[in-house]
């Protein structure tokens, strides 16, 4: 049986191994999938795996405190404000959040392959009898949509357009409607 500091060791390997930590991407896959090796299905162990998860998607330390438990390390890393990763209690429910999924249609999220599936962006009725394995091979869909700053090439100011969370790909400004424009997504591009 593996040890407990193995297992820790390992996710923040493969977390830490990346600068950005987008809310689904190949570390979390690594991650989802180590879990799944190991047959774990709850959070282990609870404090330590939450916080690092949380701390190694760029969050400050001091707002990955209420990361008690694994899920609500991911739902943190994902960039979701702490008091939306309230009802991350379970690993598929985390994953969910993380996505920027609503709370509410999360909680059909009863297995790592729905959760993973609704993050995704895929509707509720869609991932009902997803396995895993197909869960894991779906595409990033955006679900949320944020503001991005760019300078101008002529030099006449700056250039916003609206981008998605999850692909980073540009998408209509009316996806970025009621959005204040803050460069807080992408500031360094």
């Amino acid at each position: 049986m593996i040890k407990k500091n193995t297992l820790m060791l390992a996710a923040t390997i493969i977390l830490f191994s990346s600068s950005t930590f987008s809310a689904i991407d190949s570390k979390l896959n690594a991650y989802i999938e180590l879990i799944i090796t190991l047959e774990l299905s709850e959070d282990f162990p609870r404090n330590e795996i939450g916080k690092e998860i949380c701390m190694a998607g760029g969050i400050a330390s001091y707002n990955c405190s209420s990361a008690t438990t694994t899920a609500k390390g991911i739902c943190l890393a994902g960039g979701i404000a702490s008091y939306n990763c309230g009802s991350a209690t379970t690993l598929a429910k985390g994953i969910c959040l993380a996505g920027g999924i609503a709370s509410y249609n999360c909680s059909s999220a009863t297995t790592l392959a729905k959760g993973i599936c609704l993050a995704r962006g895929v509707a509720s009725y869609s991932c009902g009898n997803i396995s895993l394995a197909a869960a894991l091979a779906l595409p990033l869909n955006d679900t949320d949509w944020k503001w991005d700053r760019f300078r101008s090439p002529n030099a006449f100011g700056n250039i916003w357009s609206c981008r998605g969370t999850s692909t980073g790909q540009f998408a209509d400004e009316s996806k970025c409607f009621g959005e204040i424009k803050s460069d807080t997504t992408w500031p360094n591009n």
